[in-house]
């Protein structure tokens, strides 16, 4: 079964940083007109920056389209293309479909991020700020959907994007119920998107065969939201693709696009590692050294990528066995999720011996990382749980905002455009009297194999 290289898959979630850069700068709409259009106003070299990228990997993009991100009524910015595959030198794709989003590339882009609340979305909690971003272009992939009926969808994205990418794939997978087009889907340094019941729906919809998702153990903004927020299940992995960065340190560039490409250049996904097992939890939490993927990179605590990353899967393990004993929630519906979290924690530390030491041993390890002395003789205690969560949370929370914050900035300076820039035609005129919907994707008459019920795109 083919399916995009890590390298393929990471240049493609890359090139379109550039795409959309491209647009942005000029200030064009495409909203107001299609891609075509656009790019009739542009001379050679230009057209060949924007399109190669993508082209040269067997897909020639099609359209492009809009999203708003920040806070209020945020800001409305090109965020991502739709791309028709073709018979190239290097890989046929005829009949299928790429979608690329862009990752956290402005301050409003950050602003989406950080709106961490769970809203309802079909049913199940999500990311308050990605479902509002999502539903913001969600009416241009339905109309795409509407007219073509491509027989597998590529969807990749960085960080945002990722995210994003992962609402696209479990919007088109629910509206496909006849289970007519296969969706592959490609994440790096992706955050969580929802809880436990979104992920179950994600993993019945598309398949956890058909998702990869790569991340660096640096790299903290695949680290949030924190619990209860969970990552989707992946293709060989539960936990995705593994990625040990080169310092063993936490780092904020190991969320850098262009640092993913050079870890996994070359690589197929066979080559790449996962997975972090129950039974390396345990040793983690007895106190031995893993011997599986983090075998020989867990010697410093203090900003270690190993250790953060294990300390995450044990919180989690810990969690689900205090929840097969059969202890529920007793709290207000006033309280936080830490304090949920750390009550939980407790009654399963009073509940079994077992808990109780992995409890102390999980809460030393998280004052290592985060850089305070542990606290050996310390007794358990709902209070002492919650601050050292706060701690840890604190902690994640800080450093994935300065990641995002760099990679912003890097995506700012390191894109270069041609000096000559284009400016879009008064009044977006339609050549040859054609409608800009018949322009833009060439194929009349409205879509019925995945379930489109909509008329054709009037942009």
């Amino acid at each position: 079964m083919k399916i995009i290289t890590p390298s393929e898959s990471a240049e493609l979630a890359d090139s379109i940083y550039s795409f959309s850069k491209a647009l942005n700068e000029n200030k064009f709409q495409t909203g107001k007109a299609n891609l075509k259009t656009a790019l009739s106003g542009l001379n050679k070299d230009e057209r060949l920056f924007i399109l190669n990228p993508l082209m040269k990997r067997g897909f020639k993009p099609i359209e492009s389209f809009s999203a708003i991100t920040g806070y209020g009524r945020g800001t409305s910015a090109t965020f991502g293309c739709i791309a028709e595959g073709f018979d190239s030198k290097v890989e046929n794709y005829k009949g299928e479909t790429l979608i690329a989003i862009k990752g956290t590339a402005s301050r409003q882009d950050a602003a989406t991020d950080l709106q961490t609340l769970p809203t309802n979305f079909n049913g199940h909690m999500t990311h308050r700020g990605f479902v509002q971003t999502f539903r913001s272009f969600e009416h241009h992939i339905d109309r795409y959907l509407d007219w073509h009926s491509p027989s597998k969808i590529h969807l990749v994205g960085h960080s945002l994007g990722g995210a994003l990418a992962t609402l696209t794939a479990y919007h088109i997978a629910k509206r496909d119920s006849a289970k007519t087009c296969q969706i592959k889907l490609y994440t790096f340094g992706a955050p969580r998107v929802g809880f436990t019941s979104f992920n179950q729906e994600v993993d019945k919809l598309i398949g956890k065969q058909n998702i990869y998702r790569v991340y660096h153990d640096a790299d903290l903004v695949s680290m949030v939201p924190m619990f209860p927020f969970l990552h989707v299940y992946s293709s060989d992995f539960a936990d995705g693709y593994h990625l040990n960065w080169i310092t063993g340190r936490i780092s904020v560039m190991a969320h850098f696009m262009n640092n993913y490409i050079s870890t996994v250049r070359g690589m197929e996904w066979g080559n790449l590692k996962g997975s972090i097992s129950d039974l390396d939890t345990v040793k983690f939490l007895e106190g031995g050294i893993s011997t599986g993927v983090l075998a020989g990179a867990l010697g410093v605590a203090m900003y270690s990528a190993p250790v953060l990353t294990m300390i995450a899967f044990a919180l989690q393990y810990i969690l689900k066995r205090t929840h097969k004993l059969g202890i529920g929630r007793q709290l207000p519906s006033y309280a936080t999720t830490l304090d949920a979290v750390a009550w939980l924690l407790y009654q399963g530390a009073m509940a079994l011996k077992e808990i109780s030491v992995w409890v102390q041993r999980l809460l030393n390890k998280i004052l290592s990382v985060v850089g305070w002395q542990p606290f050996p003789g310390q007794s358990l205690t709902v209070v002492f749980i919650r601050w050292v969560l706060g701690l840890l949370s604190s902690f994640v929370s800080r450093m994935a905002r300065q990641a995002l914050e760099a990679s912003q900035m890097q995506m700012q300076i390191a894109l270069p455009m041609p000096r000559t820039m284009w400016q879009a035609p008064d009044g977006h005129p339609t050549p040859n009297g054609l409608r800009p919907r018949q322009n833009a994707y060439r194929i009349p008459g409205p879509n019925t194999r995945l379930g489109g019920t909509r008329g054709p795109l009037a942009l």
